[in-house]
């Protein structure tokens, strides 16, 4: 089973998050993949990751392929709280 996750990165950087989700979809495997940029209301854009790995290893590995790709600003690596809103 899949899971969604958001990556937030420090858009004070050189690279912005479209570079940076470019550069992420290339190193993208069956299990982890780079679906887009999803833009919010109230909060800054974030990569959106659909994997099957678990919390730990997620994050670990995001570090990982971050710092491959060349990118040392902050990042943070979230889950959304609610899959869909429904308006009654």
């Amino acid at each position: 089973m899949y899971k969604t996750y958001y990556l937030f990165v420090d858009e004070q950087t050189n690279d912005s998050i479209f570079t940076i989700f470019e550069k992420l979809r290339k190193l993208q495997t069956n299990f982890l993949q780079f679906s887009g940029v999803k833009e919010f209301d109230i909060l800054p854009k974030a990569i959106v990751i659909e994997t099957a790995y678990k919390d730990a290893h997620m994050k670990r590995d995001i570090k990982y392929i971050l710092k491959q790709i060349g990118y040392n600003g902050k990042s943070e690596l979230m889950t959304p709280l609610v899959k869909e809103v429904c308006i009654m």
